[in-house]
């Protein structure tokens, strides 16, 4: 029993290490990492209070069996794993219409002076500020969730 949960818990760790560097690879810039993490936070904060609530449910309408929280979360891991393994495509950072990474923007040399989105919209060098229009665009794409900018 106890080599089991050993394992369990080597394994926990392992699969950790991965969830929590996925907001690294799918945030635009870095300034959105710590936003995307707290998102990923509250929704396996959420999901800790609802199935240690459904258990306390489970327990005290079974009078103290443990089959149904089981199987229920089992059920869930397997659902979890399904998804990285068949519906999560390629892994890739999140695309924001009319603006560029800082990364790539610093390479080219533009967009010295970064939006309140954290973005180096493109053709702007580093000593001019970008457009409202364009600010407003990519803003509202991140809002909405709806294609804007400049049509890049």
């Amino acid at each position: 029993m106890l080599a089991s949960f050993g394992i369990a818990y080597g394994s926990l760790a392992f699969a950790a290490a991965s969830i929590w560097s996925l907001p690294c690879d799918v945030a635009p810039t870095p300034d959105f990492v710590a936003s995307i993490s707290g998102i990923q936070n509250f929704a396996s904060n959420l999901a800790g209070i609802v199935i240690t609530t459904f258990t306390g449910l489970m327990l005290a309408l079974t009078k103290g069996a443990f089959t149904i929280p089981l199987v229920v979360a089992g059920s869930f891991c397997f659902l979890g794993a399904f998804n990285y393994l068949v519906i999560v495509g390629k892994i890739e950072p999140l695309q924001i219409p009319g603006a560029q990474p800082l990364d790539v923007a610093a390479s080219q040399g533009v967009g010295g002076d970064v939006s309140a989105t954290g973005f180096a919209f493109r053709g702007h060098r580093r000593d001019s500020k970008p457009p409202a229009s364009q600010l407003e665009a990519s803003v509202s794409a991140v809002v909405t969730g709806s294609p804007g900018g400049d049509g890049d």
